[in-house]
């Protein structure tokens, strides 16, 4: 054997094995900053449409012809849903709540574990929705309804989807911590707490009485452990 008749022959199979190397290398970094990044936030003051009054509709006509009874207002707390700059498109993205607490309660919160939050005017309703790059979607978070009777009585809906039957999905007045987690197809499952506040009031300053006391921020661990590359997203910082 002539090791050095064979010499081109090992450098060029070396060259093609490294050459590979070099191509996967650079599909795995591309991968990592192209994958989608996703955010929750929340920012009433900016005109954004998080906190929005709905004007009420018709009920449909009753039996003696009445055709002009209408709901009240709606006042709904939404939370905007948003992917990175040069990112791909976020598919099949869903907000799942994970935990309500009731501030100051020691009695069990409503167990809405894992039902899903509806993206808003959706028609039909929809809980999946994809997400393109550098922009952002609104979800409903809650609402209160003006023609639900007054005070203690008065409910703050969370508009999860499908309704649960037994109508834990209305909350009595206080303040609640919502833990949630923004899930995609493609992209690092993100968890985040808001904390909103209802007193049970309704008047024209209807935000006096309902808002978010503090806007979604993330859990500790918040970037789901088995998602792969999620290390490079974090070392390049890239929004």
């Amino acid at each position: 054997m002539n090791l050095l008749a064979d010499l081109p022959s090992w450098l060029d199979g070396i060259g093609s094995f490294g050459a590979l190397l070099v191509a996967a290398y650079i599909g795995l970094v591309v991968g990592a900053i192209r994958r989608p990044m996703l955010t929750l936030n929340f920012n009433p003051t900016e005109g954004l449409g998080d906190a929005v009054l709905v004007e009420p509709m018709p009920l449909p006509d009753d039996d003696r012809g009445g055709s002009n009874r209408r709901r009240g207002e709606s006042a709904y707390v939404r939370l905007r849903v948003g992917n990175g700059k040069r990112r791909g498109t976020a598919e099949d993205v869903e907000v799942l709540i994970l935990a309500i607490d009731r501030a100051g309660e020691t009695t069990p919160s409503p167990n809405l574990s894992d039902f899903p939050l509806t993206w808003s005017n959706t028609e039909p309703t929809a809980t999946v929705r994809n997400v393109p790059a550098d922009h952002e979607r609104h979800i409903d978070l809650c609402h209160v309804l003006e023609s639900h009777p007054a005070g203690p009585s008065r409910r703050l809906s969370m508009d999860v989807h499908p309704a649960p039957t037994d109508d834990r999905h209305h909350l009595a007045p206080g303040q609640y911590v919502i833990a949630l987690a923004v899930t995609a197809r493609n992209a690092a499952t993100r968890r985040y707490t808001v904390i909103v506040e209802y007193d049970g009031g309704w008047d024209p300053d209807i935000w006096g009485h309902l808002g978010v006391v503090e806007p979604p921020q993330p859990m500790a661990g918040g970037i789901h452990p088995e998602r792969p590359y999620e290390w490079f997203n974090r070392f390049l910082r890239i929004r």
